[in-house]
């Protein structure tokens, strides 16, 4: 049980610096991952409903990307970041999603066109 312990112990402070300098890529991964699913969630709609609005796509996007959000907070909770700030991180991540879909919604050619 002693060992058990101490190898538990040892382990954990080895991965601190490793953990942090982790954190940013795990953001960053975190952030792709969110960005993905509500991209694709956006995508499946406007393929069976080609007259979505952009509004509706989005903000159903975000409820079916729930857990990816769920993961961003997780993060922020762990590395302390207060609440009321964490959740103006994920407002903001929501907000720059949601304009960049009604740019690409209401002129996907022109949006292909300026981003290749």
């Amino acid at each position: 049980m002693f060992t058990t312990k101490i190898v538990l112990l040892t382990a954990a402070l080895v991965a601190i610096p490793v953990a942090a300098a982790t954190q940013a890529d795990t953001a960053t991964t975190l952030r792709s991952q969110y960005e993905n699913c509500v991209y694709d969630a956006v995508g499946n709609q406007w393929i069976k409903a080609p007259k979505i609005s952009s509004a509706l796509a989005v903000e159903t996007a975000f409820q079916m990307c729930a857990t990816e959000e769920q993961a961003i907070y997780s993060l922020l909770d762990g590395v302390n970041v207060p609440f009321p700030q964490a959740q103006a991180t994920v407002v903001g991540i929501k907000l720059k999603l949601k304009g960049k879909v009604r740019e690409i919604m209401e002129d996907p050619a022109g949006y292909k066109q300026r981003h290749q």
